[in-house]
């Protein structure tokens, strides 16, 4: 392992710093547990970087491949599960990483894993068993059988129901109850990922056949989301649960959750599209208007939806970025590639400011100045009556009351057509 430290090229990144790292090893997942950020890799390793050491600390946490990885419900560390058959929770004690097993599947692969902070539990698939433990009680457990494998699981919001991604749909279970009939969300097809969006109200899935789809849970009513040249490996829910960014094209693709229709009847839009390459990976912070995402070719670029602009964090092109990360507060990016380099961009909010406020170089966003407060869901201090939404380009459109106004630019501007930059415009007076 080689590692770098330096300053990046002010001229891509506003004077960012950056923790840069050379694994021997395909980067499995890149996250933040607390103020850590956390490496799992293929060598069956887990690395820790918090920015102030020449080598990273490390420790041997599976004998074979890490597959699946999520922060540990404390906040403290990593829990992974690997092809060893072993669920592994990695922590820092000191200066060093200490490994502890919570569970042996006696050789099985896991590959899938959740974690709630809100209950504590954890939960993990192996083969067709869906299996949820207790962090602060070991004497829990719950197994879930299924008719067929596990591809994938997710917590809801509260962290009291789970939801199984597995052929012919999604299974969705209440964590603690041992006996119980799951509800089964159906459609044909394999489910190989799985999420629910920030509200709890509907269930989100990527399939093995290049699309996405959805139930509303109130009635069970399922939504296609296809059109994707590629599989969807990566999902994201960012600036308050109002946009769900996803992998799979050339761009990010943003659905609408807006409303208690969400993006039913609603159409995608695709940010920072570019037809030389594919997005792999996506992270936003769910409370804050950033957006990463990391590219088939190696590049990785930032949006703040505040200044509509795209910022390209790594220009050099490489290995596909395998695992991506934005912290809770929006301020720190990780990332790492299939060929195990990976890095940790320090003090990103600073970057975001210069880019907001002009002073870093960026390429042409999604959105105009007039938009950002539909889009950040604030008021219009003194707005009266009338307004009228404007594509750039296209026919104005008329709405008579600020409810409407913020609900239309909501729909129509920023989660329907972020591509085609459009305008609020006022005609009414102010204060």
């Amino acid at each position: 392992m080689s590692l770098k430290v330096g300053w990046a090229n002010p001229a891509l990144v506003g004077y960012c710093p950056f923790m840069n790292q050379m694994f021997d090893a395909y980067v499995t997942a890149a996250l933040f547990c607390g103020a850590d950020a956390f490496f799992a890799l293929g060598d069956g390793t887990v690395r820790l970087d918090d920015g102030t050491k020449p080598t990273a600390p490390s420790v041997q946490a599976h004998d074979g491949a890490v597959l699946c990885a999520a922060p540990h419900p404390s906040g403290e560390g990593l829990i992974t599960g690997g092809d060893d058959g072993k669920l592994v929770w990695t922590r820092r004690e000191g200066d060093n990483l200490t490994c502890q097993t919570l569970a042996d599947a006696k050789g099985r692969w896991i590959d899938s894993l959740a974690t709630s902070a809100v209950t504590g539990l954890i939960a993990y698939a192996t083969g067709k068993a869906l299996i949820v433990l207790d962090a602060k009680d070991a004497s829990f457990a719950r197994t879930f059988a299924h008719e067929r494998s596990v591809a994938a699981i997710s917590f809801d919001p509260k962290g009291r129901r789970l939801a199984a991604a597995t052929y012919g749909g999604v299974a969705l279970w209440y964590a603690r109850i041992a006996d119980q009939k799951p509800q089964f969300l159906k459609w044909a097809g394999s489910h190989v990922g799985v999420c629910f969006s920030p509200d709890g109200k509907f269930v989100l899935s990527t399939m093995q056949e290049n699309q996405l789809h959805g139930w509303r849970l109130s009635d069970s009513k399922d939504m296609r989301m296809g059109g994707y040249p590629a599989k969807i490996k990566s999902l994201s829910f960012l600036a308050k649960g109002l946009i769900l960014a996803t992998s799979g094209s050339n761009g990010v693709v943003a659905w609408p959750f807006v409303g208690a229709n969400g993006p039913m009847g609603k159409e995608a839009a695709e940010v920072g599209y570019d037809q030389a390459a594919l997005v792999t990976q996506v992270s936003g912070a769910l409370n804050h208007n950033v957006l990463a995402a990391g590219l088939d070719d190696g590049r990785v670029w930032v949006c703040d939806l505040r200044s509509q602009k795209i910022e390209t964090l790594k220009a050099e092109k490489g290995a596909a970025i395998s695992a991506l990360s934005v912290n809770s507060r929006g301020d720190r990016l990780v990332w790492g590639d299939e060929d195990g380099q990976a890095r940790e961009h320090h003090h990103f909010g600073r970057q975001i400011e210069k880019v907001r406020n002009g002073l870093a170089p960026a390429r042409p966003g999604f959105l105009c100045a007039g938009v950002e407060p539909a889009l950040l869901g604030q008021q219009h201090d003194g707005l009266h009556q009338h307004a009228h939404i404007r594509p750039l380009g296209g026919a104005q459109i008329a709405v008579d009351t600020e409810e409407q106004a913020h609900r239309r630019a909501k729909e129509l501007i920023v989660l329907g057509h972020l591509h085609q930059a459009a305008e609020l415009v006022f005609t009414g007076h102010t204060d």
